[in-house]
């Protein structure tokens, strides 16, 4: 955004004098600089290479930099009314913070694994927003995880409300694991497994049989974890 700070240091870096002239000051602050307004742009092909390179070797960097005892304690925290004391973390709104965090701890625990969110980010690689919701050419995933034969789909939620859990999270995750399966098919992956992980601070005792109903009907496989168990379970992974 280069120009638009050239734009405001040259033409707002001095003082305006008002004076008692209001209507004056109400044109002057009602009027839109077109310069400044920030427009909806296409991202192209090279950008989203270039943002999804961002993401993964940041990634890699909190990895390294979080030991499995803080990350425990961070998704705790996210998926709690309790506020975080890290610098970076705790200006993270706690749904986006979640998605990063699960991210970390997969790829701390897998790193051969390519970790894959969604969710927006600055150009520092710092989410700011949760992954978009799927369309005609986006599946909607949070987080996808590559990792040998494996194609994982990994979803985590702060809320803990049995109908976001069940009636929502759960038909959500379905439909985005069935599209990744067609999809991995139709580009002749046959041999790849594909599962999902629906990750929250606590699972709804409904969400099981909400599993087991869409496994049956589906056949497919969502393995609801809580944040406690998926820290521990990827600490022995590593």
């Amino acid at each position: 955004e280069q120009a638009k700070v050239d734009r405001v240091m040259e033409s707002y870096g001095q003082n305006i004098d008002f004076d008692t002239d209001y209507d004056k000051y109400f044109e002057y602050v009602g009027t839109i600089d077109e310069e400044l307004v920030f427009k909806v742009q296409s991202v192209s092909e090279e950008q989203e290479k270039q943002i999804a390179s961002v993401r993964a070797s940041v990634l890699k960097i909190m990895a390294d930099k979080y030991t499995w005892k803080q990350l425990s304690k961070e998704m705790s925290i996210a998926c709690s009314k309790r506020d975080s004391h890290d610098d970076m973390l705790k200006i993270i709104d706690k749904p986006v913070r979640l998605e990063f965090l699960a991210s970390i701890t997969m790829q701390k625990a897998l790193k051969d694994a390519r970790v894959e969110p969604h969710y927006k980010v600055d150009d520092a690689g710092i989410p700011y927003s949760t992954a978009s919701g799927g369309n005609s050419n986006n599946i909607g995933t949070d987080i996808d995880v590559f990792y040998q034969d494996v194609h994982a789909l990994l979803e985590p939620t702060v809320s803990e409300s049995r109908s976001i859990q069940v009636e929502h999270e759960i038909p959500s995750i379905r439909n985005h694991l069935i599209r990744t399966i067609k999809r991995e098919r139709e580009e002749g992956n046959e041999q790849i497994r594909c599962f999902a992980i629906f990750l929250a601070g606590k699972i709804d005792p409904d969400v099981g049989d909400s599993v087991a109903a869409t496994k049956f009907i589906n056949h497919i496989d969502i393995y609801p974890w809580e944040t406690s168990d998926y820290t521990k379970t990827s600490e022995v992974a590593d």
